[in-house]
């Protein structure tokens, strides 16, 4: 800790070994009970800025909790961040950050959330990097290649944020019926809309646009009863809306704007009470617009531009914000 001291110049955190020599009383540091090891680093938005100190950190194994997220940090992650073995949580979100994320997180078997978003990481996942995570944010980077086949497979996994990367190739089919929220949104996906989603009932936000994915939407994806967000948007998804999509009761908002989707729009999206945004604008859908939307009470935003439809809005739900 003294080391790390010398290393920073920055007024936010004070850490003056001379007025105070015990690193227990720094700011944003916090010990075990007896004072005899450092378990906490808590540095998000203090203004780090130093290429080294990552790497004198990881010499602190008794940390169980780090983050430095919110700074001007350089450089890479080092190999030696696998010597945190009591490592629970791992923030570096929001730095400028390089290089390739190290096979050694894999292997910190106490790691339950790794955050590391909005920064210029490169390269590839690494395989078995969700072994032991609930959470995973590697969102805003410019990672490349396929995910790994296990990424998404772990029973533990709960969140996981790949989106505004260069990611490619097909979207695992071997998913976790504990994930909760899926974010993989802007990278160069292709194929289709895996069908083991609808074996996940807890997955409530799922948000694959802006990719190359093509094919059906999936009827199964009507079983996934808790869904709040299905964001497919900005793909090249063909065939007619599923009219199971009106089973999905907890389904508060719904973009499929720019497809190639036909057909006309199900009666049994008047079914979904909750939904406050539907957007199905850019697509080549066709038929009279049903009257039944008005039954949507909470729709908020209703976007139909770029269609083959006919009618004319009912004039009940004259009060949304209607492209």
């Amino acid at each position: 800790m003294i080391n790390l001291s010398r290393l920073l110049n920055n007024s936010a955190l004070s850490w003056d070994v001379k007025k105070q020599p015990d690193p227990c009383s720094w700011k944003g540091v916090n010990c075990s009970s007896d004072n005899s090891s450092v378990i906490s680093l808590s540095l998000n938005g203090v203004g780090l800025s130093s290429s080294g100190f990552l790497s004198l950190v990881c010499t602190i194994e008794s940390l169980q909790y780090l983050d430095l997220s919110v700074n001007n940090l350089s450089g890479s992650i080092p190999h030696s961040i696998g010597n945190l073995t009591k490592l629970r949580t791992l923030i570096l979100s929001s730095n400028n950050l390089v290089g390739e994320i190290p096979r050694a997180i894999a292997n910190i078997s106490t790691l339950s959330r790794f955050s590391a978003n909005q920064n210029g990481f490169v390269g590839r996942i690494p395989s078995g990097i969700t072994r032991y995570l609930s959470l995973l944010d590697l969102s805003y980077n410019n990672l490349n290649g396929s995910i790994p086949s296990d990424l998404l497979s772990q029973s533990n996994l709960r969140t996981v944020d790949l989106s505004y990367n260069q990611l490619d190739g097909l979207i695992p089919e071997d998913i976790s019926q504990s994930l909760v929220r899926l974010r993989l949104g802007s990278n160069l996906f292709n194929g289709s809309v895996p069908s083991l989603f609808t074996l996940n009932h807890r997955l409530t936000y799922l948000e694959l646009d802006n990719n190359s994915l093509s094919g059906v939407i999936p009827d199964g994806l009507a079983s996934c009863r808790n869904l709040a967000l299905l964001n497919l948007a900005q793909n090249n998804l063909r065939g007619q809306l599923p009219v199971a999509l009106g089973n999905i009761s907890n389904l508060q908002v719904l973009k499929l704007q720019f497809n190639k989707l036909v057909g006309e729009i199900p009666v049994s999206i008047s079914q979904l009470h909750k939904l406050s945004t539907l957007n199905i604008s850019w697509n080549s859908l066709s038929g009279l617009i049903p009257s039944t939307i008005s039954n949507l009470q909470s729709l908020a935003y209703l976007n139909l531009q770029g269609n083959y439809l006919r009618g004319s809005i009912p004039d009940s739900i004259n009060f949304m914000i209607i492209c």
